[in-house]
């Protein structure tokens, strides 16, 4: 069972929202923060009968934004516990068509928006005996790939991160892992086939059917499987153990 108020970034859609409900069937308070607020309200309303929950709008690479949030669900919530930063945004496409602006904002959003997320709510994570980060990356932060390059060099930093705070909030009863999806069908994933195949000159049937014939286990992972790992990790009882790691949820992709 997943233990206190968890925090989940990104929360309106996709992923993350397929995340919040499989917190929620734990029964425990969620604040959902995300940039969508009718997105936000609308799964809140649907968990009203298994949960307490607090919406928060709000943009995770601002600072000021991003600590009023902690303040606001700490205060709404009773406190947090877990912290889920599954915000993201991706760019795929050519390295020359790649802006300085479309970087920094990668950047700003995937890899400090966690810094400050974390940044904001360890205060109130510390204040519990013990506390759980799960940090949503990429397989392409292992591996990185054409046509994703700074979307995977912006999860690869968020592995790097992972690894060096893991270590160093151990000893005080924090846990901070990472959960690595490979191509999940979400929206983001649709407009990176949209882009990636246009660049590559052919149909988007084509792009994923080649994508898929790289994937041992015959089918793409879904949200629910990626919420299920971070569950895991989330949980004392099965994650406990695990520390400043990174958990693949890829059917095999990569160690094709």
């Amino acid at each position: 069972m997943i233990a206190g108020p968890t925090v989940i970034t990104g929360a309106g859609r996709g992923i993350g929202r397929s995340i919040a409900l499989r917190v929620a069937a734990d029964g425990g308070p969620i604040g959902l923060w995300g940039r969508d607020r009718e997105r936000l309200e609308s799964l809140a309303a649907g968990l009203v009968s298994t949960t307490t929950t607090h919406v928060q709008v709000v943009d995770v690479s601002v600072e000021e934004e991003v600590m009023e949030a902690a303040r606001a669900t700490a205060e709404a919530l009773g406190g947090i516990r877990c912290v889920v930063n599954n915000a993201g945004i991706a760019h795929p496409g050519p390295f020359d068509e790649l802006s300085v602006a479309d970087w920094d904002r990668l950047f700003a959003v995937n890899t400090r928006g966690v810094m400050l997320v974390t940044k904001a709510t360890l205060p109130y994570v510390r204040q519990h005996s013990s506390g759980v980060y799960v940090n949503l990356v990429s397989e392409v932060g292992r591996l990185n790939q054409a046509g994703n390059v700074a979307y995977g060099a912006s999860k690869a930093a968020v592995v790097s991160f992972t690894q060096g705070l893991g270590l160093e909030l151990a000893p005080e009863g924090v846990r901070v892992n990472a959960v690595a999806p490979g191509p999940v069908e979400t929206d983001m994933w649709d407009n990176a086939v949209r882009s990636r195949s246009a660049a590559e000159g052919i149909s988007a049937e084509e792009f994923r059917r080649r994508v898929l014939a790289k994937i041992p286990g015959g089918r793409f992972p879904s949200v629910d499987d990626v919420a299920e790992a971070v569950a895991f990790l989330l949980d004392d009882r099965t994650g406990g153990s695990i520390v400043a790691d990174c958990l693949f949820v890829t059917n095999g992709s990569t160690v094709y």
